[in-house]
C-alpha cells in the first residue's frame, strides 16, 4: 500500500540501523521515528547506527529525526543532542520542539504522512522534537 502513495524515489526500508543494505553516499535523506527513545534503549546499538548514516548519507544529504517517545531516563537527552551530534560527525540543521507550536504543527505534518502515523499523542515522558542534521563538512569528504 505504501509504494503506490509515493514518489517513485522514495524508498522505505526496513533493517538493522546498524547494517543497513544501502550503498556508501547514496541517500539524500533518511526519516527515522523515535531513534532515541523506544524500541531500543541500547545506547551502543544507537551510536552504531549514527556510524552507517554517516556512511549511507549522501554530500547534500539529511538525517531527520521525529522524536516523540523519549523517555526521561534516555541516554540522548534534548540538551545532550548537539554534543551527541557533534561527537558522530554531525551538525544541526534544524531543531523543533513543542514549544513552538506553530512550527511544530507546519514540520511534523510532512513527516505524519510519510509514516503513516500521527506523531501528535500524548505518551511522551520527555520533550517531542523534530531534529535535521547533516555531516559535518570535514566529514562529508571522509566517505566520500
Amino acid at each position: 500500500m505504501r509504494g503506490s502513495m509515493y514518489p517513485d524515489n522514495f524508498y522505505f526500508v526496513e533493517a538493522d540501523g546498524r547494517n543497513l543494505p544501502i550503498a556508501d553516499g547514496s541517500v539524500d535523506e533518511v526519516y527515522i521515528g523515535n531513534l532515541f527513545g523506544e524500541p531500543a534503549r541500547n545506547q551502543n546499538a544507537k551510536l552504531e547506527i549514527f556510524l552507517e548514516l554517516k556512511r549511507i548519507i549522501s554530500e547534500n544529504g539529511q538525517v531527520v529525526v521525529v522524536e516523540t517517545l523519549t523517555p526521561k531516563a534516555t541516554p540522548f537527552s534534548l540538551d545532550e543532542l548537539p554534543a551527541l551530534l557533534d561527537q558522530n560527525g554531525f551538525e544541526i540543521v534544524d531543531l523543533v520542539t513543542q514549544d513552538d507550536e506553530e512550527k511544530w504543527k507546519k514540520e511534523i505534518a510532512q513527516y505524519n504522512i510519510h509514516a503513516s502515523r500521527v506523531y501528535t499523542h500524548a505518551q511522551v515522558m520527555g520533550k517531542r522534537f523534530l531534529v535535521r542534521f547533516k555531516k559535518k563538512p570535514e566529514q562529508v569528504n571522509e566517505t566520500v
